[in-house]
């Protein structure tokens, strides 16, 4: 139903609603729809493509629906209007660069299903202040997070503000949560 690169780039485009039936948002579906600001998804999307709604930075608000099981490589990258994320339960990666340079992103909510966090992830949200994560101190410390050993630029989260991850049995400040 829908085609890659689709409406790539469509300046203009402000609004979507994907439509039931519609399973996987293809890749750049939406790349650069620079004043798209509100994405309404239907019950019945599993999956979201590479770089589907890379750049587009008017996006404030999204809410994925719960059937969702993967996000892919820099699905909401440069959507820097975006304040806040809650993952369904059901994903289980948050992919390379996914959310990188969400500027404004402030909270996240992840589920215990999450069992790895990849490089760049959340690379430039610079406004993160909370994670939220559905599962314990151990299951935070036991998931895996991508940290490169011989340079910090790699880490999943390089360059973000100052977050306390808040799990069900207690918080972890960013210094021990990488």
């Amino acid at each position: 139903l829908m085609g890659e690169k689709m409406f790539q780039n469509c300046t203009s485009l402000t609004y979507v609603s994907i439509p039931g039936g519609v399973t996987v948002i293809p890749e750049r579906s939406f790349l650069g729809c620079s004043a798209l600001s509100e994405v309404i998804f239907s019950e019945g999307l599993i999956g979201i493509g590479y770089g589907a709604f890379d750049s587009c930075a008017g996006l404030r608000q999204i809410t994925l629906p719960a059937g969702l099981t993967y996000l892919s490589n820099y699905s909401f990258a440069g959507c820097a209007l975006l304040t806040e994320i809650v993952i369904p339960s059901g994903v289980t990666e948050i992919p390379f660069a996914c959310f990188e340079r969400c500027a404004s992103l402030t909270n996240v909510t992840l589920p215990s299903d999450i069992t790895l966090i990849d490089a760049y992830a959340f690379h430039h949200c610079s406004s993160l202040s909370a994670i939220y994560y559905g599962g314990s101190v151990s299951d935070w410390q036991g998931m895996e997070r991508y940290t490169f050993l011989w340079s910090a630029v790699w880490d999943w989260d390089n360059d973000t503000g100052e977050y306390t991850v808040f799990c069900t049995d207690g918080n972890i400040s960013k210094e021990d949560a990488s």
